[in-house]
């Protein structure tokens, strides 16, 4: 009985750290992303400093938005879900060019 209580004590304190592991590490996961994906974005779109500030920008809020539905829905098709991509769309749109924003939507749909 008493390895059994420990057994559950363990594993009762393994997730809990492990949940706020993750709560913590989103944000920081978010910007690692959103940093790595800028530059290939800016060579392959051809864009200035100032887009490129503003694209790493959405595609982080982009990142932690989503991180925060799939929790909802890990499927990621609810309503939400569609309404932050066509929200997201509508912030790339204000920075990037009409030519700039199509190649974005074909290199992000690979």
């Amino acid at each position: 009985m008493k390895k059994v209580l420990t057994l559950l004590a363990v594993l009762a304190l393994a997730s809990t750290t492990t949940s706020f592991a993750q709560a913590g590490k989103t944000p920081a996961a978010s910007e690692k992303a959103a940093a790595h994906s800028t530059p290939d974005y800016s060579s392959q779109l051809g864009l200035n400093a100032a887009q490129a500030t503003k694209l790493q920008t959405i595609l982080q809020g982009q990142s932690q938005e989503m991180q925060q539905l799939k929790s909802k829905d890990p499927a990621g098709t609810g309503s939400d879900a569609m309404a932050a991509r066509a929200r997201h769309d509508e912030q790339l749109r204000a920075v990037l060019t009409p030519e700039q924003f199509a190649k974005y939507k074909k290199l992000s749909s690979k």
